[in-house]
């Protein structure tokens, strides 16, 4: 099948994440690797994110929105660093509720399919809780990765489409 790859980051020094996945024409979203650093340099996890993606055609690269604000010292922006380094994101949509309500449809639905193995990332989903009625996922930094994962892939009329394809003879 014809596959659209995106590659997820939501940077941190202690503790990030990076999140590959890929949807086919069903509009099924495929999650088939995760890295979850504990606690490494930004070129260090850069160096093994390209290594984990060799020989992948990555059509898209979401990070954490934040990353493109301006540091007061310097004025220059994590996206900047990342650039720098060889990794050009665009700034992925990170409304948590909006997010990971996706999520959650997505995985009811049998749309969402994340790799058994990825233990780290699925242990992560199980501890999301909600305070004040809305999704706190403020250390779960591989959700917030799949978050911005699975939006990137969303677009108006993303679930009527794919509900097409797999009726159309």
């Amino acid at each position: 099948p014809d596959w659209e790859f995106v590659l997820s980051h939501d940077p941190g020094l202690t503790g990030a994440a990076w999140v590959w996945g890929a949807t086919d024409k069903q509009g099924i979203i495929s999650i088939f690797d995760a890295w979850l650093p504990e606690e490494e340099i930004i070129n260090t996890q850069v160096a093994e994110a390209q290594s984990r993606w060799k020989g992948l055609e990555i059509h898209r690269k979401v990070i954490d929105r934040s990353a493109y604000a301006r540091q007061m010292t310097n004025k220059r922006k994590l996206s900047d660093e990342y650039a720098d380094l060889g990794i050009r994101f665009e700034p992925g949509q990170s409304d948590k509720f909006l997010g990971t309500n996706r999520i959650l449809r997505l995985m009811q639905t049998g749309r969402l399919k994340i790799a058994a193995h990825l233990t780290g990332l699925l242990r992560q989903l199980g501890e999301v809780a909600y305070k004040h009625g809305r999704p706190d996922d403020s250390d779960q930094h591989g959700v917030a990765a799949l978050r911005y994962l699975v939006n990137a892939f969303w677009k108006p009329g993303f679930e009527r489409e794919a509900e097409q394809v797999r009726t159309d003879p």
